[in-house]
């Protein structure tokens, strides 16, 4: 994603309700509730450090006040105690779905104890480096009800995966909102032609 160079700096509100595009050069948190199209492209890395939720459309689709909100960072971090994130996430390099409030990884030993509440996001993960999904919630590990037959794989589910630990929901509208990714300073056309159809 090509971001545009004429961006607001300063701190991220993602509760104005209004279109508004972010520049951080260094490492930042966001969170709360968002209203309006709001993106954000940062150099350093994001914790996501409450939940970001929006009131999704369920009627017809209006793209100048729908909410969108589109992240792009180094590094994105979402942290233990976050459970919605309504967001296209972009990493240049990593996202990890479990960490610290202030982005540190969870050690391999405590992520079922710290990890293990579900996390839905609607909207988009991308990364150039990985995508670690580190939810615990859900797992065979933390199942309640014994294995009918240890080690197979074609045992039904136990009680305890009822629920996935990380749920990517697409929602339909997105397809039609703008990603408010333009510079608008650089509007207008250079050349206009019409030509006839090719038949």
């Amino acid at each position: 994603i090509d971001m545009p160079t004429s961006v607001t700096p300063g701190a991220v509100d993602l509760n104005a309700g209004i279109t508004k595009r972010y520049y951080t050069p260094g490492n930042t948190t966001i969170g709360g509730p968002l209203r309006g199209q709001v993106t954000i492209d940062s150099t350093g890395d994001i914790t996501i450090t409450s939940n970001i939720t929006s009131a999704i459309p369920t009627g017809s689709i209006n793209p100048t006040n729908d909410p969108v909100l589109l992240v792009k960072a180094r590094n994105i971090y979402i942290a233990s105690n976050v459970t919605r994130v309504d967001a296209i996430l972009v990493a240049t390099n990593d996202i990890r779905t479990c960490t610290t409030a202030g982005g540190a990884t969870i050690a391999p030993a405590s992520l079922d104890t710290t990890c293990n509440t579900p996390l839905i996001i609607n909207g988009a993960v991308n990364a150039l480096g990985r995508v670690h999904f580190e939810r615990t919630s859900g797992t065979r590990y933390l199942s309640n009800s014994a294995l009918t037959e240890p080690g197979s794989p074609f045992n039904a589910p136990a009680a305890g995966n009822a629920n996935p630990a990380e749920t990517i929901n697409f929602p339909a509208y997105l397809n039609f909102m703008p990603l408010n990714t333009q510079d608008l300073s650089r509007q207008g056309y250079d050349s206009y032609t019409v030509l006839p159809p090719r038949l």
